[in-house]
């Protein structure tokens, strides 16, 4: 018995102990598909006998689902499974004070359909991180020597062992591969003559690739070693020749052991890093363009003469103190992927030579940007910055810049660009426009704020006047 309300009248309520019906629990729809991914199901709607309240309790049982909380609805949908096969049920309790439970009803299984990770095919050419094979699970997108994700990272609900690593920048990678094992991609491929590159990190030799595309191989890459799992490597797979399908099996079939894998990509041209670099900032001349010879690069001679990064590119590279450089012979060019910011910069191309002044030339695709002159420094061990300032770089994304030696015989190591800012760009925003103008009025016939109007004479005198807003109009407009 409980007392309830107020305690000068005695009311006797006898306490709720019985579940709520159906007991056991029913369903009124069985789980089925909603979609990629989407198991859907709705609950035999429960009733308490004593008028509380009903909430429900969806287990996924087996499979790559997820249970629910406890929800007042009957109805539940799970995303993002992850396995083809599925068991879920359900029960039901009241919410009085003792929360009386149903039992479960019976286990029902349910069948998905493969799914591409991201939701949609894969298209090539193009890059595909190694990471987002097809969601379905064992034996249908994947197939691991082992249970559960060593790495942990990621797909941690998935058996592909997928660790966290910094290859240029944070990402993931496929880890403790094993011969037999496999990933499949769904993938839209588009007729072309292009490049396979594989990111590859090994500690031996003797590691494959095998590369399928529906039933029919394309490629087998040879992984080398890198030296540590932690020292990678591009390699590149010359002409290869994609034909046109649309929801293609695309399969990576694992030979050896000992390697991880980034990412592979059929294109033929790409950063090295794998992602643009930035100006301002500094370019290692090491770190050109994937794509190879004629499409990135072009060297003279066959071959990388000292072998000691990118051993498989021709492209001629040496260690200097403090990284690589590049040796660079009259007609030989380099292209870099870049995204830089519309205005004026200075250069400084750090080089060292023991030849005749070299003729470096900067160019993109609306035509020559620079002609630098790098003197003679005495020997390939000293080094020099030469600087040339004022040099205008349009702006945008992705956009490629060449490096080409005109004439003589050269060792380049970097070229940092650093922004000039022109002093009637007071917001620092890279033009002088009405921001600027703003800025300027409000400063008007009186002493300078933080972000100064006082732009003459140089060094100012304290007073926004006329000589300031003189320098404003003639920078009107400009970088």
């Amino acid at each position: 018995m409980t007392l309830l309300g107020d305690p000068s009248i005695l009311v006797m309520v006898d306490p709720d102990f019985t579940a709520p019906t159906p007991n056991p629990m029913t369903w009124e729809t069985e789980p089925y598909e909603n979609g990629p991914g989407v198991v859907k199901m709705i609950a035999a709607t429960a009733v308490d006998n004593e008028g509380a309240d009903v909430q429900y309790y969806f287990q996924c049982v087996s499979g790559g689902g997820r249970s629910s909380v406890w929800q007042n609805s009957p109805v539940y949908t799970d995303t993002s499974v992850v396995q083809l096969v599925s068991s879920y049920r359900v029960k039901a309790r009241d919410m009085s004070d003792h929360k009386n439970e149903t039992a479960y009803s019976d286990e029902v299984f349910v069948t998905i359909q493969p799914y591409p990770y991201l939701g949609q095919p894969l298209t090539i050419p193009g890059k595909i991180q190694a990471q987002y094979f097809d969601v379905g699970g064992q034996n249908a997108t994947y197939y691991d020597t082992t249970a559960n994700n060593s790495g942990g990272q990621f797909r941690t609900r998935e058996d592909v062992d997928i660790a966290a690593i910094n290859d240029g920048s944070a990402n993931y990678a496929i880890d403790n591969i094993e011969t037999g094992e496999w990933l499949l991609y769904t993938v839209n491929s588009s007729p072309a003559q292009t490049c396979l590159y594989a990111r590859v990190a090994s500690v031996q030799e003797g590691g494959q690739i095998l590369v399928w595309l529906d039933d029919d191989l394309l490629a087998t890459v040879n992984v080398p070693n890198t030296g540590s799992l932690t020292a990678w490597r591009n390699v590149i797979l010359n002409d290869l020749i994609l034909p046109e399908k649309n929801n293609a099996a695309l399969k990576l079939e694992f030979v050896g052991t000992g390697f991880r894998l980034n990412w592979i990509a059929f294109q033929n041209q790409s950063p090295y890093l794998g992602y643009a670099s930035s100006i301002p900032g500094r370019i290692q001349f090491e770190d050109f363009d994937i794509g190879g010879q004629d499409i990135s690069y072009y060297d003279t001679t066959s071959g990388n003469s000292y072998g000691e990064y990118r051993p498989d590119e021709d492209v001629d590279i040496m260690a200097v103190p403090g990284g690589f450089g590049v040796y660079m012979s009259a007609n030989d060019w380099m292209e870099y992927t870049c995204t830089s910011e519309a205005g004026y910069y200075t250069m400084t191309v750090r080089h060292a030579s023991n030849q005749k002044t070299q003729t470096l030339i900067l160019s993109d695709d609306s035509g020559v940007l620079a002609e630098v002159e790098l003197p003679k420094t005495g020997g390939y061990n000293n080094w020099q910055d030469t600087v040339v300032s004022n040099l205008f770089l349009p702006g945008g994304e992705e956009r490629v810049i060449r490096f080409q030696m005109a004439a003589s015989i050269g060792l380049l190591d970097y070229v940092d660009f650093i922004r000039q800012f022109n002093s009637a760009d007071l917001d620092g925003s890279g033009f002088v426009d009405l921001e600027d103008f703003s800025i300027f009025s409000s400063q008007w016939l009186g002493e300078p704020n933080e972000l100064s109007a006082d732009l003459m004479p140089e060094g100012g005198d304290q007073w926004v006047d006329l000589l300031d807003l003189i320098t404003l109009t003639e920078n009107w407009l400009s970088y």
